[in-house]
């Protein structure tokens, strides 16, 4: 059940926007009522951040863990962007307009801060906002191409970019 409701929410939310869906919108989309929904999730901020609460630790977990060298992390944020395309669209989308998930910049600087890795120069920490940015904006754009297909090309250009001398 709350599964259901999370993925309606989620569904509704990146189809239109988290300001422009209501509970009520959402209740319906899995049959239950509103208070149904209440009686789960305190309000929509609340089954919002409930809806992002998996990718986001995904995402944490991936930045913490040790193991990972550096050559490593962009196919493992590509394979996390692919794997929540749908809440990464939904953040990507709306992000700048939800002062609800204002703690995400702490994890989108420690993202940054792993794939910068021990080049803290200028240039590689725009190459990784770069690529950061065309990874979360070519998976959410293209959620139309099979994840398959689109993950060598992601992580090909990615590297490429982020290469000390880019071809």
């Amino acid at each position: 059940m709350l599964a259901d409701i999370r993925g309606a929410a989620l569904a509704l939310f990146v189809d239109q926007g988290y300001e422009a869906t209501t509970l009520a919108q959402i209740a319906a989309a899995v049959g239950y009522s509103k208070s149904a929904l209440l009686y789960h999730f305190e309000s929509k901020e609340a089954l919002l951040l409930a809806t992002l609460e998996a990718p986001l630790a995904r995402l944490h977990h991936y930045l913490e863990t040790d193991a990972l060298l550096e050559a490593d992390r962009l196919p493992g944020f590509v394979d996390l962007v692919l794997l929540h395309r749908d809440e990464a669209a939904l953040l990507f989308q709306q992000g700048a307009k939800m002062k609800q998930v204002a703690t995400l910049e702490s994890t989108i600087d420690g993202a940054l801060e792993a794939l910068v890795g021990s080049d803290a120069s200028l240039e590689r920490r725009v190459a990784v906002h770069v690529v950061m940015g065309g990874i979360l904006a070519a998976a959410t754009d293209l959620r139309d191409v099979e994840p398959a297909a689109l993950r060598p090309l992601l992580i090909a250009v990615g590297t490429r970019l982020l290469s000390p001398h880019p071809a």
